[in-house]
């Protein structure tokens, strides 16, 4: 061969090292007669042979001709200009006959005289990226429609995209929400309260969720109460947009609930003064008036059922007030409120022992209505010589909390799906919202609750996500 026809062949250790390294798309190599003189595994998979099939058959086999000769016109083109290459979308044909539209970056080969010896490709399969692009495009079309505002955030707490009803609901044009911070729609308390969401769900698993409550301050001063539910992307774990979020607005709900309040305190007030004399005429006929032991018996019934109907009040009264406004939390002593709580039930001969001297951050009164719905529970289910018994619950940040048992007659695995829904009740004088309180005041504090089947055992009742100030 001579100096003028000379150029790195196909099977050059170096040049094949260098191309494999370079990329993990499918490489190949044609000669200046058209045919195919190195192709790796990857081009191979790619379009469905192998290698052995593919070397030495001419470029058509799998560039349609006339599409093959227009792109070597163009590409030799560059002989006598740019010869840093060409990039162009193609349409190759696979074993199959089907055709794979691919992106290919073509360079020249040359003689050492400077004459053209072929072509070098790497060719990538774009379908994918295709799709994305219009996975994409379908997500964002849906985005836009859904009437609340939703927004991506990075690490730092910056919108990195926003839809429509974003300035529909804020009055900020997507142009000024991008790159400006949570302080655009925030105060500082809830800036704070996102800003910890954020950090949160980043440090979890994909997929993670968690939901703040929230007010946006608008361009026009106005505070709309939201709820924030915010969420992690699955993608790399190197993307600047940590989260998404979703803002709802729930003004009716909080105007239902503020109703709801109202109402239950001015039905509770109305019904207690004539609710008290028939209490006392009922307890005190027997003793003022000569009535026979049938007489008193209706009389017992009537005190009972009337008292049945305070109790049931008083529990609506405080469960609505437990889904009311936020409140504020200071630390206590478990055991100093566990005892408190356990004076005010009627505990007959049952046992209470506290086997833990946390000090939890908590709002006393409603932590003392929690324990106290709690002993009624175990007590009403368990005996009047039941053991209540807490304890100090978990290690690690998330798990802490206390457990609350007793060693009763347990709950029934058929009822633990249900046992904190309104209303619901296996005894017939029961109101169904004692543990429905206890779910409130725990979802209020942001804690969890979980019941174990214990139908042999007692009930276990675990609280989890407290701040622990003390141990």
């Amino acid at each position: 061969m001579s100096d003028d026809e000379s150029t790195a062949g196909p099977d050059d250790p170096e040049l094949l090292a260098n191309l494999v390294e370079r990329t993990e798309d499918g490489l190949f190599v044609i000669d200046a007669s058209g045919q195919l003189s190195f192709v790796n595994s990857s081009f191979a998979d790619l379009l469905g042979y192998e290698r052995e099939q593919l070397l030495g058959t001419n470029a058509t086999v799998i560039f349609p001709e006339e599409h093959f000769e227009a792109v070597e016109e163009q590409v030799r083109a560059f002989g006598t200009g740019d010869k840093d290459g060409l990039r162009r979308e193609l349409v190759l044909e696979r074993s199959d006959g089907t055709g794979l539209t691919v992106a290919v970056e073509l360079a020249v080969r040359e003689t050492a005289a400077g004459r053209y010896a072929g072509l070098v490709g790497a060719a990538s399969d774009v379908t994918a990226d295709k799709n994305r692009a219009n996975e994409l495009e379908r997500y964002e079309t849906i985005v836009q429609a859904v009437s609340d505002p939703v927004c991506t955030l990075d690490r730092d707490g910056r919108f990195c995209y926003v839809n429509d009803s974003f300035e529909t609901t804020t009055g900020y044009e997507t142009e000024t929400a991008l790159e400006e911070t949570l302080e655009l729609i925030f105060d500082d308390e809830d800036v704070d309260a996102v800003q910890q969401a954020i950090t949160d769900v980043s440090r979890q698993a994909e997929d993670s969720v968690t939901t703040v409550e929230v007010g946006i301050q608008t361009k026009d001063g106005s505070t709309v109460p939201t709820e924030c539910r915010i969420t992690t992307i699955p993608t790399g774990a190197e993307d600047p947009q940590a989260v998404v979020a979703v803002l709802h607005d729930i003004s009716r709900l909080k105007q239902r609930e503020r109703r709801l309040s109202k109402f239950a305190s001015v039905v509770s007030h109305d019904l207690r003064n004539p609710m008290d004399v028939a209490l006392g005429r009922a307890e005190m006929l027997p003793e003022v008036a000569d009535v026979d032991p049938e007489t008193e018996a209706h009389l017992d019934d009537i005190y009972e059922s009337v008292k049945r109907m305070e109790r049931i009040i008083q529990d609506v009264l405080t469960l609505t007030r437990q889904r009311g406004d936020g409140f504020e939390t200071e630390p206590v002593s478990l055991s100093a409120v566990a005892e408190d709580a356990w004076n005010t039930v009627a505990t007959e001969s049952a046992t209470l022992s506290v086997e833990t001297g946390q000090v939890i951050e908590a709002h006393r009164s409603r932590l003392v209505q929690l324990l106290e719905n709690l002993f009624r529970n175990a007590i009403q289910h368990g005996g009047e010589e039941v053991t209540v018994t807490i304890e100090r619950l978990g290690s690690d940040e998330e798990s802490v909390g206390f457990r609350i048992s007793d060693d009763g007659a347990g709950i029934p695995k058929e009822h633990t799906a249900e046992i904190f829904d309104d209303g619901f009740t296996t005894r017939p004088e029961g109101t169904g919202l004692g543990l429905a309180i206890v779910r409130e005041v725990v979802g209020a504090h942001d804690w969890e609750i979980q019941v174990q089947n214990t139908a042999d055992s007692g009930a276990q009742f675990d609280i989890t996500g407290v701040s622990v100030v003390e141990e």
